[in-house]
C-alpha cells in the first residue's frame, strides 16, 4: 500500500512546531514500563512467533497507564520493541487518524536506547512485509502504519543523538521517503548544535542536501537568526539561493534591519540582488509604511526589482500613480510583466482613455505586451465592438492578432459575421484558417443557412 505521505508529515510538523516552542507534552505510552522493568501487559501479551493470536489478546493491553507530561520513556526492554510496537499498532491504529497521531505521540516519547531499537525493528518490519511476509501480512493491511511509525521514531531519535539517526539512514539504503525523513533530522539537529549540524550539511550529496537545508533552516531560523545565517553561510552555490531568500523573508518579519544587513551581505558575496526584491515584498505585508519608506530611497543591486515590488503594490490602491512611476522606470521596465498585468487592469476599470494613452507611452516588450492584454480583455468585456476599433488601428503583426483572437472568441456567438470577418484579417495564414473554422462552427449552431453561405463565399467545406 503507498503511503499516504500528508498524514504523517501533517502530524510530524505539528509535533515539530510544538516541540521548537516548547509547547509539546505529549501523553504517556499506552504500555510504559521502565527499563529492565517488569515487561509491558502488550509485552506479555503478543509476540509474533508465539502461538497466541494477537488480535485475541487485545483485551489484556492495560489502558491504565495512560498519563500526562513528558519523559523520555522506555516502554519496552532490550530485544522487546517488535512485540511492542504489534501490541500498540493493533489498538485502534490501523483505520484512524486520531489513533495514528497517538501512536505518533508513542514513537516520540521513546528514551534514545528504545528509539534506536525500534527504528531498526520497523526497518525490519517493513522489509519483511514488503517481501510478503505471511505472519506480517496478517497482522497488517498495508505498510502505512509501519512507515508512519518509522518516520515518528526516527524523528523522536533526532532530537536525542541526531548523529545516531543520520548513522542510521546511512545504513537503511532501502527507505522510502528518504527526504523528507532527513529534512526531519536536521531540523532537529540544526535547533540541537547548529555548528555540527552545518558540517554533517555539507557532507551530504546534493539530492539529500536540498530537503536536509530546509528543514534545518526552517527551525534554526525562526529561534537564532544569526546561527541560521551562519550555518547557511557553509554553501556558497546558486542551489540555496531559495533558502537565502526564505531566510531574508522570514527575518524581515521581526527584524527589518538584520534582513537588510543579511540581504546586503549575501550579495556582496556574490548572491543575485533579486533578494532585496523578496525582502521588499514581504516587509510590505508586515509594515507597508516603512517598508515603502525603505524601497523608495533604496538605491543599489536590484533596484529595480524593489522599484517593481513597490509600484505592484501601490498598484493597488493608487493606479495612476503606479502608472507614472512605472513609466518613469523607461526601459528598466520592458520586461516587468507581472506589475504591468497589474496596473493595466486596474488602470482600464477605472478609464479606458487614460489605460490607453499610458500604454502608448510604453516601449516594446514583455510589460507592454502584459498590460496590452490585460487592457483589451477589460475592454472587451465592457464593449467589444468599441475595443475592435481600438484594435483596427494596431499595426499588423503578432501582438495584433493575439488580440484580435481574443476580440473574435468574445463576439462570435453575438456577431459571428463580424468574427469571421475579423478571422480573416488575421496575418499568421494556420491561425487565421483555425479561428475561421472556429467561428463556422459556432454559427452553424445558431443560423446553418447564413454560416453555409458564407463558408461557400470563403471556399471553407
Amino acid at each position: 500500500m503507498a503511503l499516504s505521505w500528508w498524514k504523517p508529515c501533517a502530524g510530524i510538523s505539528l509535533l515539530i512546531g510544538a516541540y521548537v516552542a516548547g509547547t509539546y507534552h505529549p501523553r504517556a505510552d499506552l504500555t510504559s514500563a521502565a527499563p529492565g522493568g517488569k515487561e509491558s501487559p502488550a509485552r506479555e501479551a503478543t509476540s509474533i512467533h508465539g502461538s497466541e493470536d494477537p488480535a485475541a489478546k487485545l483485551d489484556r493491553v492495560s489502558l491504565q497507564n495512560l498519563g500526562m507530561g513528558f519523559k523520555p520513556a522506555a516502554p519496552f526492554g532490550p530485544g522487546g520493541a517488535r512485540d511492542w510496537f504489534i501490541a500498540t499498532t493493533r489498538v485502534n491504529h490501523d483505520d484512524s487518524f486520531t489513533g495514528f497521531l497517538q501512536l505518533v505521540q508513542n514513537c516520540t516519547t521513546l528514551d534514545e536506547r528504545s528509539a534506536l531499537e525500534l527504528a531498526e525493528e520497523l526497518r525490519d518490519i517493513l522489509k519483511l512485509y514488503q517481501d510478503g511476509d505471511p505472519t506480517l501480512r496478517s497482522l497488517f493491511k498495508g505498510d502505512d502504519i509501519q512507515e508512519r511509525s518509522l518516520a515518528a521514531t526516527i524523528f523522536r531519535l533526532s532530537q536525542l543523538n541526531p548523529e545516531a539517526a543520520i548513522r542510521f539512514m546511512d545504513e537503511s539504503p532501502d527507505l522510502r521517503q528518504k527526504g523528507e525523513i532527513y529534512e526531519m533530522i536536521f531540523a532537529n539537529y540544526a535547533l540541537k548544535d547548529p555548528v555540527k549540524a552545518g558540517e554533517a550539511l555539507q557532507k551530504l550529496d546534493a539530492g539529500q542536501l536540498r530537503g536536509s537545508l530546509e528543514g534545518a533552516m526552517a527551525t534554526l531560523s525562526g529561534k537564532d537568526p544569526d546561527a541560521a545565517y551562519q550555518l547557511l553561510s557553509r554553501f556558497d552555490g546558486a542551489g540555496q539561493d531559495n533558502e537565502r531568500r526564505k531566510l531574508v523573508e522570514r527575518v524581515v518579519k521581526q527584524d527589518p534591519e538584520k534582513a537588510v544587513a543579511f540581504a546586503e551581505d549575501m550579495v556582496k558575496s556574490g548572491r543575485t540582488p533579486e533578494v532585496f526584491a523578496s525582502l521588499a515584498s514581504e516587509w510590505l505585508k508586515k509594515d507597508a509604511a516603512a517598508a515603502s519608506a525603505w524601497a523608495a530611497s533604496y538605491h543599489g543591486p536590484g533596484e529595480v526589482g524593489v522599484k517593481d515590488v513597490l509600484i505592484r503594490h501601490s498598484a493597488e490602491s493608487d493606479p495612476q500613480k503606479a502608472a507614472k512611476d512605472f513609466s518613469a522606470l523607461g526601459a528598466q521596465a520592458s520586461d516587468l510583466a507581472n506589475t504591468a498585468h497589474v496596473i493595466g487592469r486596474k488602470l482600464a476599470q477605472a478609464d479606458l482613455t487614460t489605460a490607453t494613452d499610458w500604454l502608448a507611452s510604453l516601449p516594446e516588450g514583455k510589460g507592454r505586451a502584459a498590460a496590452e492584454s490585460e487592457i483589451v480583455d477589460v475592454w472587451l468585456a465592457k464593449d467589444p465592438l468599441e475595443a475592435a476599433a481600438w484594435i483596427r488601428e494596431m499595426p499588423a503583426g503578432e501582438s495584433r492578432d493575439g488580440v484580435s483572437v481574443r476580440l473574435i472568441r468574445s463576439i462570435t456567438r453575438r456577431h459571428p459575421q463580424e468574427a469571421l470577418e475579423w478571422a480573416g484579417s488575421l496575418q499568421d495564414s494556420a491561425a487565421r484558417t483555425r479561428m475561421q473554422q472556429d467561428v463556422l462552427k459556432d454559427w452553424r449552431e445558431q443560423d446553418p443557412e447564413a454560416a453555409g453561405e458564407a463558408a461557400k463565399r470563403l471556399g471553407i467545406p
